[in-house]
């Protein structure tokens, strides 16, 4: 699944744990946990792809 960076809700609504994701960057892996950060105006969702690689979504 390619994800843009800056996404809204629904591109992210159907991923999940164990799920295959690739960024507009080309990092690619397979998504072990996420973390959510909230700031005023933006969510930040981290997804780690093993490795010790990460990747971030931002929802606005």
């Amino acid at each position: 699944m390619i994800i843009n960076k800056r996404c809204s809700n629904n591109d992210l609504d159907g991923v999940r744990i164990g799920d295959h994701l690739q960024d507009d960057f080309g990092n690619i892996g397979l998504a072990t946990k996420v973390m959510i950060t909230r700031y005023i105006k933006e969510t930040h969702y981290y997804f780690s792809l093993g490795k010790e690689r990460q990747t971030i979504f931002i929802i606005k």
